[in-house]
């Protein structure tokens, strides 16, 4: 089951804006920035942060419009938002290069 809480939308906010620097705001501090989706008009992105009173790792979801005409709520449901609790694993991936190139 997940384990989820709420964070106030201005913290949400302020932390997708520092997320660039991963500078810590309201306690959390922006750990990793991932586009999850693409659709006609916007961007998804999922921004995992660290709460900093217990170190735990948190999943915030918002959109970005794809152009300056776009003008989307970061979160559209509103606040508080709702983020997720998640944990780190490390995967192995295969890529595929050229052959005879240097990876």
């Amino acid at each position: 089951m997940a384990i989820t809480h709420t964070i106030p939308l201005d913290t949400a906010e302020a932390l997708v804006d520092l997320s660039y620097s991963m500078k810590p705001f309201g306690g959390y501090t922006p750990v990793h920035t991932e586009l999850v989706e693409t659709r006609r008009w916007v961007s998804v992105h999922e921004l995992i942060v660290r709460r900093d009173s217990d170190t735990t790792l948190w999943v915030l979801r918002y959109q970005l419009g794809l152009t300056e005409y776009q003008d989307v709520d970061l979160f559209p449901a509103g606040g508080p938002v709702t983020v997720h609790q998640v944990e780190e694993r490390q995967v192995v991936t295969t890529r595929y290069v050229l052959a005879g190139e240097e990876t």
